[in-house]
């Protein structure tokens, strides 16, 4: 087989992922006679992605890393976290459990969850014990084990949101952070479920919260409203809002949270989502951040700091 310059891997790879999101984002118009389509339009561009980086990885694992980097750092930070999952499924596949000391915190830590994805996709729940030691080794535990919470909603279903949370490794910012946070954010946005031909999970105006208010134990509460603004602001983007429109509405929406604590949580969400999304930048952040109801802009500023202070990896987005 003829092998691509890195240029036209970039080229490859940005091309797949812009027409697979401008297929999401026209969901809104197609008839249920047209959504059979749809699905594999996704389904089919999602695997071509998957099987160039697959072809790439023929090469040295530390190699193909550094080839996914140069890659990704083109991509939009969305799209970018997306091919870390990517990645991170082929390196299981590739090296197994000793893969995941190539896996990198770069874009938001989307090695890991992908490669914890594909660890129970392959092993079941079974697998989770032996990938949350390996966890253990690596220098963000908490980061690493966020990938197990993806792969335990995307092998047990939407309908297994309470026992994915169950069999979760305890989180060890009380119940925010980690495993759990990783099965909410699956359910909202089902990111390793994209080879599926699945999107975004269409917000219900009967239940703007999710499953966050009632659905779930009072336990898992604070890490379903953690994850409500990284689902907001993705479908608000779906809808083409540029940032500063999707984090308004975020703020909104976290003001409409009756729960005093859980209000404060979901506005700790927005922080978390606005860090990444401003390259880390104060600048930015801030400006960001005052988008958010007065009430809940120091609570903002305060979590996206957090964020900064423990990121390595400088997204590559632009506002």
């Amino acid at each position: 087989m003829k092998k691509l310059t890195s240029r036209a891997y970039v080229i490859v790879a940005i091309g797949i992922v812009f027409v697979c999101t401008m297929s999401i984002v026209a969901q809104n118009h197609f008839t249920e006679s047209s959504r059979p389509f749809k699905t594999r339009k996704i389904q089919s561009l999602y695997q071509e992605l998957k099987r160039t980086w697959e072809d790439i990885f023929d090469r040295t694992p530390a190699d193909a890393y550094g080839e996914f980097i140069k890659t990704a750092n083109t991509l939009p930070y969305s799209d970018a976290h997306t091919l870390a999952h990517i990645v991170g499924a082929i390196l299981y596949d590739r090296e197994g459990l000793a893969g995941l000391s190539y896996c990198t915190n770069d874009f938001a830590f989307g090695c890991y969850h992908g490669f914890a994805g594909r660890v129970i996709e392959i092993t079941g729940s079974a697998g989770v014990g032996n990938f949350a030691e390996a966890c253990k080794a690596q220098k963000s535990a908490t980061d690493c084990e966020h990938g197990i919470g993806h792969g335990l909603l995307a092998y047990l279903g939407d309908g297994g949101l309470v026992a994915a949370l169950e069999l979760c490794p305890p989180a060890e910012r009380e119940s925010v952070g980690g495993c759990y946070n990783g099965v909410f954010m699956e359910y909202f946005l089902n990111t390793l479920q994209r080879d599926e031909g699945k999107g975004i999970r269409p917000p219900n105006s009967s239940e703007p919260e999710g499953p966050c208010k009632s659905s779930v134990p009072r336990k898992f509460q604070p890490a379903c409203y953690y994850e409500l603004p990284a689902w907001w602001r993705a479908w608000e983007a779906n809808g083409g809002a540029p940032y500063e429109k999707q984090f308004k509405a975020v703020g909104e929406r976290c003001a409409l949270v009756a729960d005093s604590d859980l209000q404060t949580v979901c506005f700790e969400g927005a922080g978390a989502q606005i860090a990444p999304f401003s390259k880390y930048e104060m600048g930015r952040i801030q400006k960001l951040c005052l988008l958010m109801p007065e009430s809940g802009r120091a609570t903002c500023l305060e979590e996206a700091v957090k964020s900064v202070a423990g990121s390595e990896k400088r997204s590559p987005d632009v506002l």
